[in-house]
């Protein structure tokens, strides 16, 4: 395309097979909208690149690098000017990208290509060895697809690079980076030798399922063991491929078919990473992705950037895979409902003055639970804040306890989540724990030292000839030898101790009968380190 506002329509729709078709020679670019090409716009087309990618055929599996995948290349549609539009596109059978949106500047120099605003509407990228859809760069932002198909690419169904963000409104993935076949069986080696970055193998046997073009696993040796392209070729029993470097000859080892997860683990190695929806883009949103199965290592194919929103799936937490941006994959989730996933966390902030408020409401003519649940890992629960009809609680779920509640009557409960927990109570250096009855009635005080009053009524058990509602202040305030006041009151009930160590300046009373006098005495000990008990009284 060469001007601004081209539009190239076919006659009828290409929602599925059967619309007007475009079949390009292998191994080059299809239709192109340079830097030059402003609010070009194409729809009701096929365009067919006639190299089918196939996860089950390794001959259609490039090998790829990050490098690879940018710059000029065999892609289906190629946009670098401002604002282009396609609808009712199918895009099939490229050798590297069905769909390129090239905000990077690497195939279109002067001008810069900037193809910002872009809008997709029925697009289907169907078997293209690269991605479906490509974005890149930091001018390919503010774009919206809506009704993306993204069926059996090599790579991602849609992989968003771009660097300030663009939507995603109902997007199909299935089958992309296809995990389905496992390794052959394996052949021994006879000999393997690597020089000037060719390494020739030799098998005692054909290698089974091995095709030219295709891809080979070594196991079992010194210096040759990984996952390679084959780039040479006589039969399955004579084959080379790459590796920089000279090595030296080998007979110990085997050789076998690549598994598709070996394959793609190369790749991802490389840099040129692959699932249903993913990327590098910072602030991309997808609303309402449907995630088939099939897709990726593990089934695990949504690899996403941070800040990256995903709002609404059928996809679960086992589709999210590693991520390939520089942050941790994070996200939230609920089996109630839709789902929202994000790979950094939410920040919910008023840029002025004023109060900041977080509703949580539910129910139509009744008040219903409101809980807010902290999940781990596997997705089992740990714990829950709940509202429910009159009460708040704090939730532990391993013990199956609230460890906080307030009942609708008033009463709070605070308490250990386990039969060996402690309920702690701390506050920093140079300041107090205090209790209160009532709202401003202090009961209790400890002091950051470990000193305190208590100024309640002493209760069940009762000190003798002491009213249960007495007033006994500072009654452990202060230390002496060591040891608190109520150390010293020993009770004449039962057989009086020996005076040793242990009851040095105990009291020891006996309260005496009508006519007898009350008894008190002290254990002490004089000049010869011997201990007794003295009568005071």
């Amino acid at each position: 395309m060469s001007g601004n506002g081209q539009w190239l329509e076919g006659a009828v729709p290409a929602n599925w097979t059967g619309g007007v078709t475009i079949k390009f020679a292998p191994g080059i670019a299809g239709i192109q909208a340079p830097s030059t090409v402003y609010n070009a716009r194409i729809s009701n087309l096929e365009l067919d690149g006639q190299r089918c990618y196939s996860a089950r055929d390794p001959k259609t599996m490039p090998d790829w690098t990050r490098e690879s995948l940018v710059g000029p290349g065999p892609d289906g549609i190629q946009l670098g000017g401002g604002e282009p539009r396609l609808d009712n596109v199918w895009v099939q059978c490229f050798e590297r990208h069905g769909i390129y949106v090239s905000g990077d500047s690497t195939i279109w120099h002067t001008p810069p290509s900037q193809p910002d605003f872009w809008r997709f509407d029925r697009v289907s990228v169907n078997s293209n060895r690269g991605d479906g859809i490509f974005v890149k760069g930091a001018d390919s932002n503010a774009g919206v697809g809506t009704m993306i198909d993204a069926r059996a690419n090599g790579l991602f169904g849609v992989q968003d690079n771009a660097q300030l963000g663009n939507t995603w409104i109902g997007i199909g993935t299935h089958t992309n980076h296809n995990d389905c076949c496992v390794s052959g069986a394996a052949s021994s080696l006879s000999s393997i030798l690597g020089r000037a970055g060719t390494v020739t193998v030799v098998t005692t046997s054909p290698v089974v399922g091995l095709v030219p073009d295709g891809w080979v696993t070594i196991a079992g040796t010194a210096n040759y063991d990984g996952t390679f392209k084959i780039s040479g070729f006589t039969d399955a029993s004579h084959f080379q491929f790459d590796k920089l470097g000279d090595f030296d000859r080998e007979t110990e080892g085997a050789a076998a078919r690549s598994s598709t997860a070996s394959i793609y683990g190369v790749w991802d190695a490389a840099g040129a990473y692959g699932g249903c929806i993913g990327g590098s883009g910072q602030y991309t949103t997808f609303i309402q992705p449907y995630v088939e199965a099939n897709q990726g290592v593990g089934a695990r194919c949504i690899r996403t950037g941070s800040n990256v929103i995903i709002y609404g799936s059928n996809a679960g937490v086992e589709t999210y895979g590693a991520n390939h941006a520089s942050s941790p994959s994070q996200f939230l989730s609920t089996p109630y409902g839709p789902k929202l996933f994000t790979n950094q966390g939410f920040s919910i902030r008023r840029p002025y003055d004023g109060i900041l408020l977080l509703d949580l409401q539910a129910g139509t003519t009744a008040n219903q639970p409101e809980s807010i649940r902290f999940l781990g890992y596997d997705g089992a629960e740990r714990y829950h804040i709940r509202a429910d009809s009159g009460s708040f609680s704090f939730y532990d779920a391993h013990d199956r306890s609230n460890f906080i509640y307030k009942n609708q009557g008033g009463s709070l409960v605070l308490r250990g989540t386990n039969a060996a927990g402690d309920v702690e109570f701390n506050r920093g250096s140079g300041h107090n724990v205090n209790f209160y009855g009532g709202s401003t009635k202090l009961v209790a005080s400890v002091d950051s030292s470990g000193k305190g009053i208590f100024d309640g009524g002493i209760q069940t058990p009762a000190l003798s000839g002491i009213s249960n509602t007495a007033v006994v202040k500072n009654l452990n305030a202060e230390l002496l030898d060591g040891r608190h006041a109520s150390d010293f009151l020993v009770l004449g009930t039962g057989a009086r101790p020996a005076c040793d160590a242990s009851h040095h300046f105990q009291f020891w009373t006996v309260a005496g009968g009508h006519g007898v006098k009350d008894t008190v005495e002290v254990c002490a000990k004089d000049e010869r380190d011997s201990y007794a008990w003295q009568i005071l009284y």
